[in-house]
């Protein structure tokens, strides 16, 4: 087998050499760099081609957040201010890079730096907060295959981020925040969602699938600091059935978004329809936090921003939604603290 080199053919990203033999792998999704990636982007993503309509109607909300997916730069930051974090606290530098399953950098490109710098032990950190086979499952199927390309490399794997309580305690300060933004006259009639990005049904577990149940706890946390009622299963909320609470100074329920284009059944109850509920139900202000997410990308910046925005607005509604909490400085240090140990072990 060939020594992969530090600089690899077609990139143009030199991975800093480490003074000691670990490193730091940030796992995601990926998403396209530029509007002509787009298509390329979704077609490997699911699997399939797509009709011109379906393509083009998500080349324009790319177009509307900017061109390109948020996720490359608001990740960037993330690892900028890891990385700063974490080499304050250990004597040798500890690269920290950024591995993409669907896109540059690729996982596998960056682990072959990470190898011919003469790291061997990968310690991976994933922006996918909560465990799922198209996220966590299919970025570790990815190291796999790399691994056997690269002998002595051994990766570890963080505790997920929707576990930690630097994360919940994050989202759980921006979601107050954003609360009080609305007028004070609405306080007692908000409606809370904690939303999370919907997934197939088919790739599910059932209604104890790690996805789920980690969404709910996440939420019953957050609800918790805001000193809001934990949830339960139950239909007496907006009339149909709902994880949260209608107890307490204010009512809160868990909402799937962004649903793809996949044939099948998808996670429920949508984050629109939940919504819409509320609306009609009386409430006047809907605050959703998107729980679900370490970063803004595609799915906050328009899905939330834009389209459940205007659904708030034409429904007679205020509408506000919490920041994703990557750049929180309690959660990237509280990050550091923990790889840094894992570092020096």
């Amino acid at each position: 087998m060939s020594t992969p080199s530090a600089l690899d053919p077609g990139s143009d990203h030199m991975v800093q050499p480490a003074t000691g033999t670990a490193a730091i792998l940030i796992t995601g999704y990926g998403g396209p760099c530029n509007i002509d990636e787009v298509e390329s982007f979704i077609t490997e993503l699911t699997g399939r081609t797509h009709p011109p309509v379906v393509v083009e109607s998500i080349r324009r909300k790319y177009l509307a957040v900017g061109g390109c997916s948020p996720l490359h730069a608001v990740a960037g930051q993330f690892a900028d201010a890891l990385s700063a974090a974490i080499n304050e606290r250990n004597e040798s530098h500890t690269p920290v890079e950024l591995g993409f399953r669907y896109s540059q950098p690729r996982i596998a490109e960056v682990m072959r730096r990470f190898y011919a710098i003469g790291v061997r032990d990968v310690i991976t950190v994933s922006l996918s907060p909560f465990e799922s086979k198209i996220t966590t499952v299919a970025y570790r199927s990815t190291i796999a295959e790399a691994l056997e390309e690269l002998p002595g490399m051994r990766v570890i794997e963080t505790p997920l981020l929707g576990s930690m309580p630097a994360y919940i305690h994050a989202h759980a300060s921006n979601l107050d925040f954003a609360i009080s933004e609305l007028p004070s006259d609405l306080s007692g009639s908000t409606f809370v969602v904690f939303s999370a990005h919907s997934l197939p049904v088919a790739d599910l577990l059932g209604a104890e699938d790690p996805y789920i149940c980690g969404i709910r706890s996440a939420s019953d946390q957050a609800a918790a600091l805001l000193q809001l009622p934990g949830g339960k299963l139950s239909d007496s909320l907006l009339g149909v059935e709902l994880y949260g609470s209608g107890e307490g100074r204010l009512h809160w329920a868990v909402a799937y978004q962004s649903t793809g284009n996949k044939p099948g059944a998808w996670l429920g109850p949508s984050l629109e329809d939940v919504v819409g509920r509320a609306a009609k139900h009386g409430y006047q202000a809907v605050a959703v936090c998107p729980i679900g997410f370490l970063t803004e990308h595609m799915e906050s910046m328009y899905d939330l921003d834009v389209e459940i925005a205007d659904l708030a607005i034409l429904s007679g509604i205020e509408f506000v939604r919490s920041s994703a909490p990557s750049s929180v400085p309690t959660l990237v240090n509280a990050l550091a603290d923990e790889l840094s140990a894992m570092i020096t072990r």
